[in-house]
């Protein structure tokens, strides 16, 4: 999910659990557009977790809470016995931002 450039073998964002350094690397995107997918870690004990502490599902950011770039409703892109994807409300802990295939060229988003 991060990019590598020819010339430099460092990842361009970096895949921390430091909330500061994550959000300092995600700034120029926040606050994260709806309709924007996600890769998003559930919460340990959710139906879509399993058990594995690891696993992450493909998710699109519904609304930003309360006007907090740090604050994210999100919706599983995978229906669950007919019904909608489970909604959760996370954090950008929880959260990788996927490259928006409708940036520009010069976009943060990408």
């Amino acid at each position: 999910m991060a990019t590598l450039s020819s010339t430099d073998p460092s990842p361009s964002i970096p895949f921390t659990r430091e909330p500061k350094a994550r959000r300092e690397a995600f700034a120029n995107q926040l606050p994260l557009q709806e309709g924007r997918k996600v890769a998003f870690r559930p919460p340990a004990g959710s139906r879509a977790a399993d058990t594995d502490e690891n696993t992450w599902i493909l998710a699109v950011i519904t609304k930003c809470i309360n006007q907090d770039k740090n604050r994210y409703e999100v919706q599983d892109v995978e229906p669950q016995d007919g019904q909608p994807g489970q909604c959760y409300n996370t954090t950008l802990r929880a959260i990788i931002p996927l490259p928006d295939p409708n940036a520009h060229s010069t976009s943060a988003a990408i």
